[in-house]
C-alpha cells in the first residue's frame, strides 16, 4: 500500500484535482471516500499485475517491467471510473477517465525514466526542464488532433469494445520512453567525424 499512495499521491490526485476545476467534472468518490477510490484502484492494479505475471511473464516471481505496471495503472483508473462529466454522456466520462489515466501513467513512466537517468546528468538535466516525457508531432491527414488526443480516443474506443491489454498499453508506453530518449539525443551537437 505505502508504495501505491506514493503513486496516488504524486502521480494521480494532483491530476484529478487540476482536472475538477472545472465544475462539469467531479469526482464519483467524493473526498470523504478518497482512501477507498485509492484502495479500489490499487486492488484492481494489484490483480492486474498478478494476472501480468501470471500469464505473460517467464519468471512471474519477478517484477512487473515499467512499461506493463503503467500499462496495469492506466486500465485499473478507467475501469474504476473516478471522474464523471456532468450532464455528460458515457463517452465523455470515458474520455476524461482515459485522458487522467493516461496523463498519470505517463507520470509514473517519467519517475521511472529520471530515476534512471541519475546515471546521465545531460540526460537528467534534459528530462527535469521537460518536466514530461516527450510526445511525437501528429502528421495524420484525417486528424488535426494532437497525439495524446488520438491515443485518448483509440484507447476509449478499445475499452469500449472491450479490446484493452496490458501488452499493447505497455509498448505505447515503451515507445514514448523510446521516443523521448530519440529527442534528448537528437538535441545534443552533433559531433563530425573524420
Amino acid at each position: 500500500m505505502k508504495n501505491f499512495e506514493m503513486l496516488w499521491n504524486k502521480a494521480i490526485r494532483p491530476l484529478i484535482d487540476k482536472q475538477t476545476k472545472d465544475k462539469r467534472i467531479q469526482i464519483t468518490y467524493g473526498f470523504e471516500k478518497e482512501s477507498d477510490a485509492c484502495k479500489d484502484v490499487e486492488a484492481r492494479y494489484n490483480n492486474l499485475r498478478d494476472e501480468t505475471k501470471r500469464e505473460l511473464m517467464l519468471q512471474p516471481d519477478h517484477r512487473l517491467d515499467r512499461h506493463k505496471l503503467c500499462a496495469c495503472i492506466y486500465i485499473a483508473m478507467v475501469e474504476m471510473k473516478l471522474l464523471k462529466v456532468m450532464n455528460g454522456s458515457e463517452d465523455k466520462d470515458r474520455l476524461v477517465n482515459a485522458y487522467v489515466a493516461l496523463l498519470a501513467a505517463c507520470k509514473i513512466l517519467f519517475f521511472f525514466v529520471i530515476y534512471n537517468a541519475k546515471d546521465c546528468s545531460d540526460f537528467e538535466k534534459f528530462l527535469n526542464q521537460r518536466k514530461s516525457l516527450c510526445f511525437p508531432d501528429s502528421k495524420g491527414t484525417d486528424s488535426s488532433d494532437s497525439y495524446m488526443l488520438q491515443t485518448m480516443k483509440g484507447l476509449c474506443h478499445a475499452q469500449k469494445r472491450g479490446d484493452l491489454n496490458v501488452l499493447s498499453l505497455a509498448n505505447i508506453f515503451y515507445l514514448l520512453e523510446v521516443y523521448t530518449e530519440m529527442v534528448y539525443k537528437n538535441s545534443l551537437p552533433q559531433r563530425l567525424t573524420i
